[in-house]
């Protein structure tokens, strides 16, 4: 990761080897919401025609206290169907948040399965 996403306006990149996301934090509720706008990305997938589909979606991380816990609701705003790298990301998507549940409750995560 490059660059910073701790204000609003932060603009940050995220690299996994080629493929890289150029973020902008674009709403930021302390302790409730964070939302995020790809401004520019490349997914290095050779079969994919359009590389960059991400780019002009949103991605929202919603935070609800319990008493006894802590809800995260990632949504991916624009990451539909009609998208060719929708299940490639989706599945993504599915391991990253798998192995972020097994960080916190554990110390130890897998986000490269």
């Amino acid at each position: 990761m490059e660059g910073s996403a701790d204000k609003l306006n932060d603009v940050f990149t995220v690299h996994f080897d080629k493929t890289y996301k150029i973020i902008k934090v674009v709403e930021l509720l302390l302790n409730k919401k964070i939302t995020w706008e790809i401004l520019d990305s490349f997914i290095d997938i050779p079969e994919f025609k359009n590389k960059s589909e991400w780019s002009g979606t949103r991605i929202s991380w919603e935070i609800t206290a319990n008493d006894d816990s802590t809800d995260l609701v990632l949504t991916h705003h624009g990451l539909n169907q009609s998208l060719e790298c929708y299940e490639v990301c989706n599945n993504g998507w599915i391991s990253f948040m798998e192995s972020f549940h097994d960080f916190l409750t554990t110390g130890m995560g897998t986000p490269f399965k």
